[in-house]
């Protein structure tokens, strides 16, 4: 099986955004986990087809823009 999709945590950290960046290269779907407040960031680097939004509460909600 090969892989097709990978989640992030912690998605704004430097080292996320450089994993999403060599993802994307490799052709797979990344989703990036982050607080409500970096979503705008992740959504301007281009490097994420989905991002979801999280905090204290545990939940992670669709952001603002994703499908």
């Amino acid at each position: 099986a090969s892989l097709t999709d990978i989640i992030l945590s912690s998605a704004s950290s430097k080292t996320a955004l450089a994993l999403a960046y060599f993802s994307k290269r490799r052709g797979l779907k990344v989703t990036g986990l982050t607080s409500p407040g970096n979503v705008a960031m992740l959504k301007a680097t281009g490097l994420f087809d989905r991002r979801r939004a999280g905090g204290a509460s545990g939940r992670w909600e669709k952001a603002e823009g994703t499908r």
